[in-house]
């Protein structure tokens, strides 16, 4: 992603009320709503109560989606894309991870070519959605089961201890109708932060802001590809991140809570369910 490469296109693009812009000399994003909204000063992540989210919380780490793995198949899309522009198509394969031998297939056949870069273009960035609204009850239904946590991240304190490159957050663009654009026309990289920022209305009651993490040294794991020396998609930060962590509703089971004093605000708690990954995250807090 961080390219000396001069191209022609445009740097900046609007898209269905939002402007999304690259500026190659600080190599930043930027991301123009129709209407401002000023950042928060945090946000939150849901989880549920499993053992990768567990892992991340205990080890301090984001995990960093490639789309392909995002829960929704329409979320950055790979149709808001069309790669009919040969040059770009060629510096993003030539600036991927990929074996020579790997390349060499592509560029011997377009079409496989354009379908590669659709997962290529990601092998420098990750996405990691966030949410402005803690207390939203169908996001704590949808990925917690009401049974998980929520995670209070200061978003500048992430920024500054993250072993990624962290851009955003981003407001995301929620449209009625998803319609591409294509690659000629418009700056790879710009044309890839639009992608990562268009979901459809639906998802509007997610609040959403979405911080793009860009590896600093190398790349990240493909879902389809493997090269030498790639990374896991995980970021580190610093523990003083966590501004707060809020339990689901059905974090504890009736049987589990023996005794609640009053008094004292104690809770005496006898777990007998996912008793290893709630053990794991009490001893944390």
């Amino acid at each position: 992603m961080n390219t000396n490469s001069q191209f022609p296109k445009l740097p900046i693009f609007p898209y269905k009320g939002f402007v999304y812009k690259y500026v190659l000399k600080s190599h930043t994003f930027k991301v123009i709503p129709d209407k401002f909204k000023p950042n928060p000063i945090t946000l939150f992540k849901y989880y549920r109560i499993e053992h990768n989210s567990i892992d991340a919380l205990i080890k301090s780490y984001i995990y960093v989606s490639h789309p392909e793995q995002l829960n929704d198949v329409y979320d950055s899309s790979e149709h808001l894309l069309i790669f009919d522009d040969d040059e770009t198509n060629n510096i993003i394969l030539n600036e991927s991870p990929l074996l020579d031998d790997q390349k060499q297939e592509f560029i011997k056949d377009k079409a496989s070519l354009s379908n590669a870069n659709k997962e290529i273009i990601y092998s420098k960035i990750g996405i990691f959605s966030m949410t402005e609204t803690p207390d939203n009850t169908l996001m704590w239904a949808h990925y917690t089961n009401n049974r998980g946590f929520a995670i209070e991240f200061n978003i500048e304190k992430l920024k500054h201890t993250s072993t990624g490159e962290i851009h955003g957050p981003f407001p995301m663009n929620y449209v009625d109708k998803i319609e591409p654009i294509r690659l000629s026309k418009v700056d790879f990289r710009c044309a890839m932060l639009m992608q990562s920022n268009v979901k459809q209305i639906d998802w509007a009651y997610e609040n959403e802001r979405r911080l793009l993490v860009e590896c600093r040294d190398g790349d990240y794991s493909l879902p389809s590809y493997t090269f030498p020396a790639e990374k896991e998609r995980k970021s580190y930060y610093s523990i003083e991140a966590i501004e707060s962590i809020w339990l689901g509703k059905k974090f504890f089971k009736e049987k589990e809570i023996q005794n609640f004093d009053l008094e004292s605000g104690i809770m005496y708690i006898q777990l007998i369910n996912n008793i290893e990954f709630k053990s794991s995250l009490l001893t944390f807090l």
